[in-house]
Order: structure tokens, then sequence, then C-alpha cells
């Protein structure tokens, strides 16, 4: 029979048990387990979120007050954002938020040669909003402001158009696309003349034009340097072009010779006129000396003043003139290598298109002094040089027409010589133009002229062309 255990011994065994020590591997596997689950408790497993999802949904959104807002708030963005990128004009708060979403969809291009194609887009794109602007009912203030940014944003479009160029092989395209630009630029320059008048915005749209048309240009020497099978009917047209606008400079250097012949004449005249007393102007020295007849010798002081400020002017015709000379020596080669030398032909373009604008230059600095002395220096009050004769006799307002024209001329024969200097490579007159712009000849040249050949000669400069025609 077993012995019974008492109560003592029971307790005396389990406290022997407390004694044990457990194994290591054991604890280190028990803690495992309860941090485990610790931290699954701590995460709502994937049905649970969804069904919360679903709970809010059918509680809340799905209210008609909340359904309604939300519906409103999203056809409200996408109204802004298609009207921000189709409708925005510069100088409207969401013209900054166009030009971004453009500039996003550019980058996202993946070919990268149809880069210059997208930029050649928004080139014309730059041009449409000028139009808009043009023709909406904006105060006329209003509309020189949103003009004047609407250039600034083309001018950068065109530095863009002309990186992406370089490696584009739509080159041809992005030719076309730059060339209606520029004819739609034309016709806007005409509308802003005409409903807001002339002024420095009007200048800059003209800087800007010349800029895109050397760009579509030299967009087709980099085409004919890239495809030898290049169209020749495009490089006709682009001589017809060029021929069309030299004849235009050659209009402008006769109508100021003209006017500068007509001056001198006038001018001889007054020389070989005696005064009211008999007196000839080899006299009148002498005559001041003794305190009489002063007006007149300040008269024909005036007179000097006219002939060198003429002699100036003449010499800047004569400028002129040889460089018509040398441009239609330049238009005959091209034409006679259209079929067989396409892009040295479209190389002599762009040549003769720097000696037009060295041309323009000329007559651009002439032309004012030309309509003063058109029918004698016009002095403040109106009055001609060739009434100075009359005035004198009555010895009238002598004194004030001298001093104004005196005036005139100084400020003229300053525009002159400024031409001048430029021509021996001292000074450049376009450079005050230029410096308000954000874009020059120069910067577009920088990347083109390494896909033309030797021929061309460098639009930052004009010297090479005066230089050579001043020797002459």
């Amino acid at each position: 029979m077993s012995k019974k255990i008492s109560e003592n011994e029971i307790i005396e065994k389990f406290s022997e048990l407390k004694k044990i020590e457990p194994e290591k591997e054991w604890i280190d596997l028990v803690y495992q387990n309860i941090v485990n689950q610790e931290i699954a408790s701590n995460f709502i497993s994937p049905n649970i979120f969804f069904e919360r999802i679903k709970l809010l949904f059918q509680n809340f959104i799905f209210r008609p007050v909340v359904a309604v807002a939300l519906i409103v708030v999203l056809v409200i963005s996408s109204i802004t954002v298609v009207w921000a990128d189709n409708q925005a004009l510069p100088g409207d708060s969401l013209y900054p938020i166009k030009l971004a979403i453009e500039e996003i969809q550019g980058n996202l291009i993946v070919p990268s040669s149809e880069k210059a194609n997208y930029q050649a887009k928004l080139v014309q794109e730059r041009v449409s909003e000028i139009k808009k602007i043009i023709n909406s009912k904006a105060s006329s203030q209003k509309k020189k402001q949103g003009i004047k940014i609407g250039v600034a944003q083309l001018q950068k479009q065109l530095v863009s158009v002309n990186d992406q160029m370089i490696n584009s092989s739509a080159v041809s395209s992005v030719a076309q696309k730059i060339n209606n630009a520029k004819q739609e630029l034309t016709k806007v320059k005409k509308e802003v003349s005409k409903k807001i008048g002339t002024g420095d915005v009007t200048k800059k749209i003209d800087q800007t034009v010349k800029v895109v048309d050397e760009i579509a240009t030299k967009a087709l020497v980099v085409s004919v340097d890239e495809n030898q099978q290049l169209n020749s009917q495009k490089v006709s047209d682009k001589i017809k072009e060029v021929e069309n606008e030299l004849f235009l400079a050659i209009q402008r250097v006769e109508s100021v010779h003209q006017q500068i012949g007509s001056s001198t004449s006038a001018n001889d005249k007054m020389a070989m006129t005696k005064n009211k007393n008999g007196t000839s102007t080899n006299d009148k020295i002498a005559n001041d000396e003794n305190g009489t007849n002063t007006n007149n010798a300040k008269n024909d002081a005036s007179v000097t003043n006219d002939e060198n400020s003429l002699s100036d002017q003449m010499s800047m015709v004569k400028i002129a003139q040889s460089q018509i000379k040398q441009a239609k020596e330049i238009l005959e080669q091209a034409k006679n290598e259209v079929d067989t030398d396409p892009s040295s032909a479209v190389n002599k373009v762009l040549a003769i298109k720097k000696i037009i604008i060295a041309i323009n230059q000329i007559t651009d600095a002439v032309l004012p002094m030309g309509e003063q002395n058109k029918n004698g220096t016009i002095a403040k009050n109106g009055t001609s040089t060739n009434d100075k004769m009359a005035n004198d006799e009555n010895g009238t307002s002598s004194k004030e027409i001298i001093n104004n024209d005196d005036r005139k001329n100084s400020t003229g024969t300053e525009d002159i010589k400024k031409v001048i200097d430029n021509n021996s490579g001292k000074d450049t007159l376009a450079s005050s133009n230029v410096a308000s712009s954000t874009i020059t000849s120069s910067t577009i040249d920088r990347k083109l002229n390494e896909k033309v050949n030797g021929e061309m000669i460098d639009a930052s400069s004009t010297k090479m062309i005066t230089s050579s025609s001043t020797n002459e």
C-alpha cells in the first residue's frame, strides 16, 4: 500500500520546483513570441482597413452636400488648369502657370530631336498671345505692358529653340514654323503701330522680327548641312526674300541721298546771297569788328555747321552705297549657286542680311538729320534756314533761330559720328537698342556658327562689312 504524502511534504516539493532554472533558449523563444504578438496588435488588417474606408464612403462621402461640393471642386480645378493652359495671356495672374505647364510638357518629350519642334510651336504660341492682346478690349497701357511681357517671353523661347535646334532631326519643320512666326510677327508690328502707336514696344518687336528671321534662315543652313538633297526651291525663296529687303534698303539710301543733295544746294545758295546793304559774306567779319551785322555773321556760322553736318551725312551715304554694291555682287553669286551648292547660297543670304542691317543702321542715324535739312534746318519756332535772310533783313528772331540751329546740328552730328565710329570698330550704335532686349544676334550665332562655313559674316558686329567698304 502506497504511503500517503502529507501536506507538508507537498509544500516542500513545490518549494524545490522554484529552484529549477529554465534553459536560456526557451526564455528567448517565449520572449520573442510575446513581442511579435504586441506588434501585430498595433496594425489594422487589410480587410479591416478597407471595411473602414467603405464605411466612410457610405456614411459621409455620399451625402448630397458633400458629394456636390467635391464635384464642384474637381470641375473648377480642371477648368482652371485648361484655361491657364489655353487662354492665359502675358500679364494675367495665371500666365506663369501656363508657362510652367509648357515647361513640364517639354521636359516629358522623350525624343530629344523633337524638342526643337515643340519649342518652335511655343514660338508660334507666343506670337499668337501678342496678337490676342492687341485685339483685346484692355486699356492701351495694359496692352503695352502685356506686349512687353509677351515679347520678353518670345525672346526667351527663341533662345530655347535655338539651343534645341542643333541636335534636332526635324530642322526643316522647325524652319517652317519659325518662318511662319516671322510673318505673323511682322503683321503684329503693323497692328501695334496702328492701334497703340510707335515707341519702345514697336522697337522691341522690330528687333525680335530680325532675330526670328535670322533663326529661320540659319535653320535652313543646318538642314542643308545635314541633308544635301534639300529642295532648292526653299533656297530660292530665301534669295527672293533677301532681294526684296535689299531693294527697300536701297530705296532708303536713295531717299536720304536726295534729301542731302537738296540741303546742300540750299546752303550753297545762302552762302552766295548778299545781305540787304550789299555786303558779301566775306565782308561780314570786318563789319563784326565794328559792331555791325553781328546777326548776319552768326547766320553764316550756322550755315557752316549745316555744311559740316551734311558732309558727315554724305560720308555715311557713300559707305552705304559701297555696301549696297557688295550686297548685289553676293546676291548674284547666291543665285548662281542655288542648284549647284545650296549650302553656300544660304550662307551668302545670311551675309547679305548682315550687310542690310549695317545699311539700315546708317540710314536710321542719317534720316533724322536728312529730315532737318530737307528744306533747310528747321528751328524750334518752325522757321527754316531758308527764311533766315528775310528775318535778318527785318531784324527779328535771328539770334533765336541761330541758337536753335546750332543745337540741332550739334546733336545730329553726334548721332552720325556714332555710326562713323561704329564702322571704325570704336562703338556699336545698335548696342543701346539691343541692350534692353533679352536676346541678341550674337546669342544665336554662338550656337549656330559651328554649322555654317567661313563665308558667313559674324552677326554680332558689322565691322567686317563696313571696314572693307570704307577701304574701297
